[in-house]
């Protein structure tokens, strides 16, 4: 496998240090070992799985974000009155470098991939609308609710030497749904609070890359109907200051992502350009739960508002820690299960 394999993951991703490698790496995978599986396509099997064990986390946090609409922490106060919300979110995340590291044809082997760091993201748009409206009690608005949702941008793409490509089965966008619950409107010297729940999903893509495997044919990766979901929880505080607006957010975020993975890898063993040999198609699916903490920053504009947004994702919790045969960072230290830095830019419009 080449760069541009890793290049494909990275457009479709575009999902703290822990322990030591030790206490990290796991075994191959049983669905790699199975009968149905020759030998010459263990490594490639595992190499799969533990690709997309590391990248799917990433893809997720790009996915999920921070606050379910940039720059607000309390709900809209009155029926009909509405937010647009166009934004990018960018994780910083780790790229594996897959140059000089074909897979094995004589059985599963671990392999340390060295890592670069690189902002992983992708455009979203939100809607925020009120359904309920607030109520006074006493000299404060209290409660209301607002319906919101989310729709993810992914474009189709194909490379010019074909060597790797993104598909849409369902196509390029994906709705996702929530609302926002008030608890207090924001007042002359108290800030606004409300708490949020947002679906957030990918649209689902598969993916195909393609390396020279040196006898005169290309090995091949692919994951096939990769599915990306996030359930994020927020309880999020805003006071405004004349033409600025503090957001301040933290929350829990759960991802679940699955695909199914496949990989053909070519040997020199036999005449004729080489034999090739299948993985099959391997079912992996991974669930974790992750805290979420941020920050918004909003300029209030006369005709539009212009938000940006800081915050950081949590270790995995000890019960769902990923652990991944192969591993990733100059010393095996670059996991699936570490914190990550995100930030998110946007726009917005409200009447």
């Amino acid at each position: 496998m080449t760069i541009r394999t890793c290049a494909a993951i990275a457009l479709l991703m575009g999902v703290a240090s822990v322990a030591s490698a030790q206490d990290t790496q796991g075994s191959v995978d049983a669905q790699c070992m199975g009968s149905g599986v020759r030998r010459e396509a263990q490594d490639a099997c595992q190499k799969a799985i533990d690709l997309f064990s590391f990248m799917a986390p990433q893809l997720s946090a790009s996915i999920a974000g921070g606050n379910a609409t940039l720059g607000q922490g309390q709900v809209m106060g009155r029926p009909g009155k509405f937010a647009i919300v166009i934004r990018a979110n960018a994780v910083q995340g780790s790229l594996p470098e897959f140059d000089g590291s074909a897979p094995s044809i004589t059985g599963a082997s671990s392999t340390n991939y060295t890592t670069k760091q690189q902002y992983l993201g992708l455009p979203v748009a939100d809607v925020t609308v009120g359904v309920i409206p607030s109520f006074r009690v006493g000299t404060r608005k209290v409660f209301g609710v607002d319906a919101i949702v989310s729709v993810a941008y992914l474009p189709e793409y194909e490379s010019s030497d074909e060597s790797f490509s993104i598909r849409l089965p369902d196509g390029s966008l994906k709705l996702g749904f929530g609302g926002r619950v008030g608890i207090v409107q924001e007042g002359k010297f108290m800030p606004g609070l409300g708490v949020t729940y947002l679906v957030r999903d990918l649209p689902v893509v598969s993916v195909f890359g393609t390396s020279a495997s040196g006898v005169g044919m290309r090995d091949t990766l692919s994951l096939n109907e990769l599915d990306a979901s996030t359930k994020s929880v927020r309880i999020v505080g805003q006071k405004t200051f004349a033409l600025l607006r503090l957001a301040v957010g933290f929350g829990q975020d759960k991802y679940e992502t699955s695909s199914n993975l496949g990989a053909r890898v070519y040997s020199g063993l036999c005449a004729a350009g080489g034999c090739g040999f299948d993985s099959g198609l391997v079912n992996f699916s991974q669930t974790m739960t992750r805290s979420n903490a941020f920050a918004d920053l909003q300029l209030n504009l006369v005709l539009f508002k212009l938000v940006a947004e800081i915050g950081q994702v949590g270790e995995v919790k000890s019960s769902e820690r990923v652990r991944t045969f192969n591993t990733f960072g100059e010393n095996g230290d670059d996991t699936p299960n570490d914190s990550r830095t995100y930030g998110s830019v946007g726009i917005r419009f409200g009447f």
